[in-house]
């Protein structure tokens, strides 16, 4: 009962590997690292996710790290409200394999809401996205929602470290993969969801 069958596989703390579940108890669930070995438990009875882990949009996902700073030398001012925050320098296809800078910034104010496109989102899922991946408005054919002001392949996310909700660009999404890159405004610190496509 313990994880259910969702958390029949997990990432192993040691290796990364796939460890696959060997015990389930009413509040414990038992691994074994198929990659290095190491035995493992869970104890999803205290309600928060065991030391390691983490909680994303799709479940806990291992952070391989510590906590980090953020580096707030690349951030820019909103042109709504001024403040400084994360932003994301677009890219652009360069052939068939290759992406180069647009020299343009996307961004989405985590302050003001405000939402803005410099170069449209190469990828063809998100260039096809139809509806709002947070509140889901019709896009009419914009680059940003009219309702939330998100721009396309963009969702908000709860910090894992301190709750604060935050815009994101997560141009995986509609494939469903949790990948995304947070710089927290509220504690300053990085997360980085790794993909699972």
């Amino acid at each position: 009962m313990a994880g259910g069958p969702n958390a029949a596989l997990w990432v192993c703390g040691s290796c990364a590997g796939k460890a696959v579940r060997t015990s389930e108890g009413a509040e414990n669930d038992w691994y074994r690292c198929e990659g290095c070995g190491a035995t493992f438990g869970i104890d999803w009875s205290r309600g928060q996710p065991a030391h390691g882990y983490v909680e994303t949009p799709s479940g806990l996902q291992w952070t391989g790290r510590p906590r980090r700073a953020v580096d707030k030398s690349d951030w820019q001012p909103c042109a709504n409200c001024g403040r400084s925050i994360p932003v994301n320098r677009d890219m652009k296809p360069r052939g068939e394999h290759y992406l180069e800078s647009a020299g343009t910034l996307t961004y989405s104010c985590p302050f003001c809401h405000y939402g803005q496109v410099g170069t449209p989102h190469y990828d063809s899922f998100v260039q096809r996205q139809s509806t709002c991946l947070d509140c889901k408005t019709p896009l009419a054919g914009g680059q940003v929602c009219p309702q939330c002001r998100l721009p396309k392949g963009w969702v908000r996310i709860d910090c894992p470290n301190c709750r604060f909700r935050h815009p994101v660009c997560a141009p995986h999404w509609t494939r469903p993969c949790d990948m995304f890159r947070l710089e927290c405004v509220s504690c300053e610190t990085v997360f980085e969801s790794l993909c699972i496509c």
